[in-house]
């Protein structure tokens, strides 16, 4: 279970707040959760510790016509190294479709 990994017991709260804060947003009152009334998020999380992102930059004419090519790291340990935490992807659209449709950069 990633909230044991990660030394969070609560990790399925955070989760919950976090998607309530994006879906009410513009909601300035701070949201009252009752443990004993709250249905706590027990969906899937998927973890990824790299990626590799292909873009186009055209101010850096180092690349090919200003495409670029990036790896994204969040890792413990980055080839036997020191950890690499540069980037965290959260799908907040899992039907999206393919590629990054659906994620957000965190």
């Amino acid at each position: 279970m990633l909230a044991l990994d990660l030394e969070l017991p609560r990790f399925p709260m955070m989760i919950q707040e976090f998607l309530h804060d994006q879906l009410h947003s513009a909601d300035n009152n701070p949201p009252n959760f009752d443990p004993l009334n709250t249905q706590v998020f027990m969906g899937k999380v998927s973890v990824f510790n790299s990626a590799a992102a292909s873009f186009y930059a055209p101010s850096d004419i180092s690349g090919t016509g200003g495409m670029r090519r990036e790896h994204i790291r969040s890792m413990p340990s980055w080839r036997g190294g020191a950890a690499r935490y540069d980037c965290v992807f959260v799908n907040v659209n899992a039907d999206a479709g393919s590629s990054m449709d659906g994620l957000m950069v965190a």
